[in-house]
């Protein structure tokens, strides 16, 4: 658990999904690709919780690997479904298209794979019960925290931010290639500095992605600055 005690980390294979913990209750943050259902429900319970005991699933956006398996958890789990205006009719119809890559090495990647952008765009549709537009407040699980609407990987990558210190961040963050954050693809890059700039201004010191490991404050604003130097 994490320090703050007020979050699970849970590695479900490349994708980092989070449980947090609130005083009335609980929301998982993502749900990992379509066979992680099960793998969830053990999570959930080694954490001292039944499934039943999940109020809410927060989704940061709507690719494959962040809500394969949301609509066998809402069936399993009861949980109430957060995802942010942009992303609702995506979430419903199952399919979202994969975003393009953000230099020369990954675009070419995705051209080259244009079978599997469409294959792995696709997931179990699912209705949404709370739509988010650019804030959100998590005291309905009693927790001092609210979701941010920070786009740039896709158009409705929500972020969630606890107690002023620590933020999940879905894919608006990367930390799995050395010496880079910005995320590999995007639909708007170029929003992702102004979100990034955002996420600073929460005041939070570390930065949770659903890809690699923690990201200090002070490695977030360097590589803004450095950004502003191009």
């Amino acid at each position: 658990m994490n320090a703050s005690k007020r979050f699970v980390k849970i590695i479900t294979g490349k994708t980092n999904c989070y449980l947090l913990l609130g005083d009335k209750g609980n929301a998982l943050i993502d749900t990992g690709v379509s066979d992680k259902a099960g793998f969830m429900i053990e999570a959930i319970k080694k954490a001292g919780l039944r499934p039943g005991d999940l109020k809410y699933i927060i989704v940061t956006h709507t690719h494959f690997d962040h809500v394969g398996s949301l609509a066998e958890l809402k069936q399993k789990t009861g949980a109430k479904v957060i995802v942010q205006e942009q992303e609702k009719d995506f979430l419903q119809q199952g399919f979202t298209p994969l975003p393009l890559g953000t230099n020369q090495f990954f675009r070419l990647l995705i051209a080259m794979a244009g079978w599997l952008k469409v294959s792995k765009g696709s997931f179990d549709g699912v209705t949404p019960d709370v739509i988010v537009h650019n804030w959100f407040d998590l005291g309905i699980i009693g927790l001092n925290g609210y979701l941010l609407h920070t786009p740039g990987h896709t158009a409705g990558s929500l972020s969630v931010v606890i107690e002023d210190k620590d933020c999940i961040v879905g894919d608006t963050l990367f930390n799995i290639l050395p010496g880079r954050i910005f995320p590999p693809f995007a639909d708007h890059p170029e929003k992702i500095p102004v979100s990034w700039q955002a996420l600073l201004d929460t005041g939070c010191e570390r930065f949770y992605p659903s890809h690699g490991g923690v990201i200090s404050r002070e490695r977030l604003t360097t590589t803004i600055r450095n950004l502003k130097k191009v």
